[in-house]
């Protein structure tokens, strides 16, 4: 028996998304990276939970700080204080950690639970998880009927621009409203190429074709 998805075919790959993901992913990479290498800074043990780090970074600092206090032995048959005990050491400055982590949670993708994973040194992306945001708007088809169907579309839209081209953009003018007619089917864009606005399957249309 095939599994279910050797049946699904690639009918339609949004290269926007997939090129925006990579880059946002890549962004998001480097700035926990920066995290990373302030926390090491403060000398206090390795990280091996980024997200940890990042999401309670206060936390994190003090079970770091209470894994290295030794209590001394006075010989004496009364305890010392922890809490008090630790006041009265001069710790590594924390500020700088907590206000970069305070800013890169707001960068897309950095607080998202098992995306990034380190080894002590350096920040990575888990491929799966990644993989999973990088190809979210591609669309895959199981019928002959269906991947016919998309396939048309996804024709429609190359004769379409080839011929916005010829005619040097009348097709898809400039100008406000002349979009309308494809709101919720096609996605508009500008060509890089030739300067002109182009055409392409809304993947949340193409999913709507397949399922009927």
């Amino acid at each position: 028996m095939k599994k279910e998805n050797e049946a699904r075919k690639l009918v339609f790959r949004d290269t926007l998304t997939e090129t925006t993901a990579k880059r946002d992913l890549e962004v998001a990479r480097q700035a926990l990276q920066s995290l990373l290498n302030e926390w090491q800074k403060l000398n206090i043990g390795d990280c091996q939970d980024i997200n940890q780090l990042l999401m309670q970074t206060d936390q994190y600092y003090a079970n770091a700080i209470d894994k290295l206090i030794v209590l001394p032995d006075l010989g004496q048959r009364f305890a010392v204080d922890r809490e008090k005990y630790k006041q009265n050491l001069k710790l590594p400055d924390q500020t700088q950690l907590i206000a970069m982590a305070k800013k890169i949670r707001q960068i897309t993708y950095c607080a998202v639970p098992d995306l990034f994973k380190t080894d002590g040194k350096t920040v990575s992306l888990d491929e799966g998880i990644s993989a999973f945001y990088i190809t979210m708007n591609n669309v895959y088809a199981d019928t002959p009927e269906s991947i016919q169907l998309v396939e048309e579309i996804v024709k429609f839209c190359e004769i379409y621009n080839s011929l916005n081209r010829k005619l040097k953009g009348k097709l898809l003018p400039q100008s406000p409203g002349a979009f309308r007619i494809f709101v919720g089917q096609f996605i508009l864009k500008q060509s890089n190429t030739y300067g002109l606005f182009e055409i392409e399957p809304d993947p949340a249309f193409l999913r709507k074709v397949i399922q009927g």
